[in-house]
This record gives C-alpha cells, structure tokens and sequence, in this order.
C-alpha cells in the first residue's frame, strides 16, 4: 500500500493501478498490530513499486505513470 499526504490542503491519497490482484480481491485485510486495513485489489503493489514511487518522491520527481491516486478512506 502507498499513501501520501498533501499538508497544503489535509487530504490524504491512496495510489492504485491498473492491475488489480487476482489472488487479493477488494476487501482483504492488510493487518498491523494497530489495526486492520480493508484493501482494494487494485491497491497492492510489490516492493520495487513502492521503492520506484519512493525514489521518484525522494528525488522530486514524477509519480510513475501507471500509479493513480484516490482518496484515502479516512482513520
């Protein structure tokens, strides 16, 4: 899962793409010792995904042109 937080405004994004998981349908549970976390299939990414959206983040850069942002259901 990746989020962001836009501070200018207080709203907070969750990315997707266009690839939804077949073995993940929508609503399965991303669980932390802090809770439970209903997720959409089109919601999880794998480790170098994340690490592309991070650096490209980190280097002020574009997000990768596959990842999309929706708001993020709220705490």
């Amino acid at each position: 899962m990746i989020e962001r937080y836009d501070a200018s405004d207080g709203k907070r994004f969750r990315a997707f793409h266009n690839k939804p998981s077949a073995v993940r349908p929508d609503g399965t549970i991303l669980s932390f010792r802090a809770g439970n976390i209903p997720m959409r299939s089109d919601e999880w990414f794998m480790s170098n995904q994340v690490a592309e959206v991070f650096l490209a983040f980190l280097n002020g850069e574009g997000f990768p042109a596959d990842v999309h942002w929706r708001d993020a259901p709220g705490f």
